[in-house]
């Protein structure tokens, strides 16, 4: 299993070489190993780069679905149902939209009716 990286190495291979032997050097914290530390610099911003070229190389594409949107129009609390509206998408694109119709005057039956019209239609 390989070793893990060292989180202070990380950020001192961010550092331009003078400021990292300033502040790793035998002024700063005496870590700074002339035999060791090029090379491991050179790594650690390699492997960053690399790594984060990887991932952003990955890309998922997200199923490509059908899906419907629907839109209900009504005050807080037990209010009647104002207007609605549906939109129905393919993945993560609009395919379709209705514009939103007022409820007035329709019975709940007549909602439900329309909805399963909307929802039948969007299929075909």
């Amino acid at each position: 299993m390989p070793k893990p990286l060292d989180p202070k190495c990380q950020l001192c291979s961010k550092l331009p070489t003078t400021q990292a032997k300033l502040v790793h050097g035998p002024q700063g914290d005496g870590c700074w190993n002339p035999k060791v530390c090029h090379n491991r610099r050179s790594f650690y911003r390699r492997r960053s780069e690399s790594y984060s070229a990887e991932i952003d190389a990955i890309a998922v594409e997200p199923p490509a679905t059908y899906f419907a949107v629907l839109y209900l129009y009504k005050e807080p609390g037990d209010k009647p149902l104002h207007a609605m509206s549906a939109e129905l998408w393919l993945g993560q694109k609009p395919v379709c939209r209705l514009d939103p119709i007022h409820c007035f005057g329709l019975t709940a039956g007549k909602i439900r009716a329309y909805t399963d019209q909307v929802g039948s239609n969007a299929i075909l």
